[in-house]
């Protein structure tokens, strides 16, 4: 979707449960900045509004949208 994503994971084990972990941070165009593994952890990562404007500009799909499909949905 062309933005930056932080997505936070469980890792160990909780009861029958086993959690995976992986929190990770992704940029724009997919692409993994930093992952935390399977263990606990912390993760950070340098966020380039460059990069965001780069991705954004070689596919503009914004430009595709039709919001007159979906302005009555968006009213209620």
């Amino acid at each position: 979707n062309q933005c930056y994503v932080a997505y936070a994971n469980y890792s160990g084990y909780e009861d029958a449960i086993h959690y995976c972990g992986l929190s990770s941070i992704v940029g724009p165009q997919g692409l993994i900045l930093n992952q935390t593994g399977q263990q606990e952890g912390l993760v950070g990562a340098k966020l380039d509004r460059n990069a965001l404007n780069a991705s954004r500009n070689a596919t503009p799909y914004l430009l595709d949208r039709r919001p007159e499909l979906y302005r009555q949905l968006a009213n209620q």
